[in-house]
């Protein structure tokens, strides 16, 4: 009953190319919506072309983003930095369900839970939290934590984007990822060496552990 009264839909995502993504979500549920009059796409950035198309008269499209721009590529002639990331992905579409913590985003709560891993760090070290692809909200509200009891905490996540070194990018340490896919995973501009004590924050415990990192003393996973 509620949804059928619903007039304004909203669409949050961290960046748009096309827009295209946005209005075939608007496209999918329009439908099951109507008393849409009005959809709204918010985005950190657009990159999108102010003049595409919309493509539903019957609607209101509003866009809203913090910055915005288009992109310009010249071609270069040499190029000599030749690095190809490992192009190793296999991409089975297994049920990841024993990865991840299906209720967690499921209700529309408006504090989360707490879920702090109970571990005590080593007093007066310095203390690495570190993500793992996108799982990065609840290490980031963990290392908060610990930040404000007192320690030396750093936080940085792996990420699958490839980048070359140079410019902002000093260090890249490649891993395998810990879903089974064999999409690699970057860690850029953090070492373990760096750290007294590094925490590996996992969804589960069936995470898959990057075996380039566990070599490192000073490694020690987490499960939420």
């Amino acid at each position: 009953e509620i949804v059928s009264r619903v007039r304004t839909l909203i669409v949050i995502d961290d960046e748009s190319t096309t827009r295209k993504t946005f209005f075939n979500i608007v496209g999918e549920l329009e439908n099951q919506l109507p008393e849409l009059k009005t959809a709204v796409h918010l985005v950190i950035h657009d990159w999108a072309d102010p003049s595409y198309p919309q493509k539903n008269n019957n609607l209101k499209f509003d866009f809203h983003s913090l910055t915005s721009g288009q992109w310009r590529f010249e071609p270069v002639k040499a190029n000599h930095r030749n690095y190809h990331p490992t192009r190793n992905a296999i991409g089975n579409g297994l049920d990841k369900s024993e990865y991840l913590n299906l209720s967690f985003g499921r209700t529309p709560l408006h504090t989360l839970p707490a879920r702090n891993p109970e571990i005590k760090p080593i007093a007066n070290g310095k203390i690495l939290v570190l993500g793992t692809g996108e799982f990065q909200y609840l290490p980031f509200r963990w290392a908060e934590k610990l930040e404000a009891e007192g320690h030396d905490v750093s936080f940085q996540s792996t990420t699958r984007s490839p980048l070359l070194a140079g410019v902002g990018i000093e260090s890249i340490l490649e891993l395998e990822d810990g879903y089974g896919d064999g999409i690699s995973n970057y860690l850029y501009n953090t070492h373990p060496d760096q750290f007294d004590q590094v925490f590996l924050c996992c969804e589960s415990k069936s995470h898959i552990l990057p075996p380039q990192l566990l070599d490192y003393p000073n490694l020690e996973p987490v499960y939420f």
